[in-house]
């Protein structure tokens, strides 16, 4: 009987919970904008440079028609997988290493149809973000930031770029590269199953216990709920425990 009751806990507590993992994306592609090369233009973006081990980042000024400094910004392309029928995003996160100046800044992004990575593309999604909001990049080694829910809630897949940007005029530097460098994070929950429901019907009745009673002294793994994969009284007992709506 010990055994029986340890094997139903283990199966109240299956029942109960919903299975959460978290993902880590690394990025397919990453750049760093540059300014256009025409005078007085410091403040563009018209060109890229593609996957550099660490990207600068860092706001312009001009006075007139004459630069300061030059802004740059930082680009990545990460692959969102499809996810498992009855899977959600619950939460995502942009997070990596950092070091060099801080403070304010901004984060756009988008879904995008290609993988790679362009001045134009990277303008757009500056100009057309799906998602845009203030970030305060910190003053520790470490970022990360929410992404807000409208990303995912659709339960779209595909490619989303990211853009940041800083407002300090001072170089921010971005790992870009190893364990440190800019990843997405996934929280994905999986849809609660009811275990034993052979027929699909939200209820564990009659029927589920015949399936049970059909697969006796075999070895199935469908219809085995102690773990030991053969078909005996146990079993029989845990679903008969269950009987009735699932919850």
């Amino acid at each position: 009987m010990q055994k029986w009751y340890a094997v139903l806990a283990i199966l109240v507590l299956s029942l109960a919970e919903v299975q959460a993992e978290t993902h880590v994306v690394n990025p397919i592609q990453s750049a760093c904008t540059s300014p256009c090369d025409n005078w007085g233009c410091c403040c563009g973006m018209s060109s890229v440079e593609i996957n550099l081990s660490s990207i600068s980042i860092r706001n312009c000024f001009s006075q007139g028609v004459y630069c300061g400094n030059e802004r740059h910004s930082a680009a990545w392309i990460y692959e969102i997988p499809e996810l498992p029928e009855g899977s959600s995003i619950s939460t995502m996160a942009f997070a990596g290493n950092r070091s060099g100046s801080y403070g304010s800044g901004y984060l756009y992004l988008r879904w995008v149809s290609s993988s790679q990575l362009s001045a134009t593309t990277i303008t757009e999604t500056v100009s057309y973000s799906d998602a845009e909001f203030s970030i305060n990049w910190p003053s520790s080694s470490s970022y990360s930031f929410i992404i807000p829910s409208s990303m995912h809630e659709a339960g779209q897949s595909g490619y989303v770029m990211v853009v940041a940007s800083a407002s300090n005029e001072s170089t921010m530097n971005l790992h870009n590269s190893g364990q440190y460098g800019a990843r997405m994070f996934m929280l994905v929950e999986e849809e609660e199953i009811c275990v034993g429901d052979f027929n699909s019907n939200e209820q564990l009745d009659v029927d589920d216990v015949l399936s049970v009673n059909n697969a006796y002294g075999t070895f199935n793994s469908t219809c085995d709920f102690d773990g030991n994969s053969y078909i005996d009284v146990d079993d029989n007992l845990i679903l008969i425990n269950f009987y009735g709506d699932c919850e």
